[in-house]
C-alpha cells in the first residue's frame, strides 16, 4: 500500500518481530480496550469521571470523589478540573467519542477559575487530530463542546453481537415446521442459489436480533453426523410450563435436569436446544 500510494512515507515502516513483548502488549491495548468499557475514571487527584453516552450526546460528570472537606475547597474543586480536562481530552481520544458532548465540571466560585478551566480544555483539545470546539459554559455550568465524527465510537466497535447461528438440516420444510410448532420462530429472509443447489432460511423470534440459520444442500441426501453434539442452542421463556407441556405432547424432550429447572428437545436433525426458565 504505501509503495504504491504513499510511497515517501515507506521508510517509516519496520518489521517487529519479538516473541516475547508482543505489539499489544508494548502499547498495552488490553488495558486501553479495558478503559473504554469502563464508565467510571478515576483521577490522581481522587476524583473520578462518569462517562455515559446516550443517542443524543456524551455526557461525561466530574465528580470530587474521596475528598470531602471543606477548607480549600475551591483550590481543591480546581484542581481537580483541571486535571479532569486534560484526562477528557484523553478520554475522548481514546474512545473516538463524537457529536455533542456536554461536560458537567465541579461547581466553582470564582470566575477565573472557570475561565482558566475552559482555556485548558481548549489547550488539550487542540492536540486532537479530528476537529473539536469548545463552545460554551452555560448558567447550570454545563460545558458545551463538539467533535467531528469521523467514524464509531471503539465502544460501539467492541460491542458486536452475534448475528445468527447454522444448523444444517437435510428436510428444510420438515423443519421449518417444527420450529414453528415447537418454539414459534419463523423465516424473516431467505438465501437460495441460482442453480437451485443450496438454500439458507433465517429464523427470528420477533423480538431480538438473533436468528437461526438453516441451511438445505439440494445433493444432500445422508443425515448429518453430529458427533456426541457437544454443542446446543438455548432459549428462554416466560411460560416454562406451557411450553413444557406442549413438547411432551409432540415428543421432542431429549434429557431434563429436575435440579436446573431446564430441558432439552431435539429437531429432526438431532440438534439439542435448551429450554429455560425467564429468571
Amino acid at each position: 500500500y504505501l509503495q504504491d500510494f504513499k510511497p515517501e512515507e515507506l521508510e517509516k515502516l519496520r518489521l517487529y518481530d519479538d516473541a516475547l513483548l508482543p505489539l499489544y502488549k508494548l502499547y498495552r491495548l488490553e488495558t486501553a480496550l479495558e478503559e473504554v468499557e469502563r464508565e467510571k475514571i478515576w483521577l490522581n487527584s481522587g476524583g473520578f469521571l462518569v462517562i455515559q453516552q446516550t443517542e443524543a450526546f456524551v455526557s461525561i460528570d466530574v465528580n470530587s470523589g474521596k475528598y470531602t472537606g471543606k477548607k480549600k475547597a475551591e483550590e481543591t474543586y480546581r484542581k481537580i478540573n483541571l486535571e479532569a480536562a486534560g484526562e477528557i481530552a484523553r478520554q475522548i481520544r481514546l474512545r473516538n467519542l463524537s457529536g455533542i458532548i456536554l461536560i458537567d465540571f465541579i461547581n466553582m466560585e470564582n470566575p477565573d477559575h472557570t475561565d482558566e478551566l475552559f482555556h485548558v480544555l481548549q489547550k488539550y483539545l487542540r492536540k486532537d487530530p479530528v476537529k473539536c470546539r469548545a463552545v460554551d459554559i452555560t448558567p447550570l455550568h454545563i460545558l458545551e463542546m463538539t467533535r467531528k465524527k469521523v467514524r464509531r465510537p471503539v465502544a460501539e466497535e467492541l460491542a458486536e453481537k452475534v448475528a445468527h447461528f447454522n444448523f444444517n438440516v437435510l428436510d428444510l420444510e420438515k423443519s421449518l415446521a417444527f420450529y414453528k410448532e415447537a418454539l414459534g420462530i419463523e423465516p424473516v429472509r431467505e438465501k437460495e442459489a441460482a442453480d437451485g443447489s443450496f438454500k439458507l432460511v433465517y429464523l427470528g423470534d420477533g423480538e431480538t436480533d438473533f436468528q437461526l440459520e438453516l441451511t438445505w444442500l439440494k445433493d444432500r441426501t445422508e443425515p448429518y453426523n453430529l458427533g456426541e453434539c457437544e454443542f446446543h442452542l438455548a432459549f428462554v421463556t416466560d411460560r416454562y410450563d406451557e411450553l413444557h407441556r406442549h413438547h411432551e405432547e409432540m415428543g421432542c424432550i431429549a434429557f431434563e435436569n429436575s435440579s436446573m429447572g431446564i430441558y432439552f428437545i431435539t429437531d429432526p436433525d438431532g440438534y439439542w436446544i435448551e429450554i429455560v426458565p425467564e429468571r
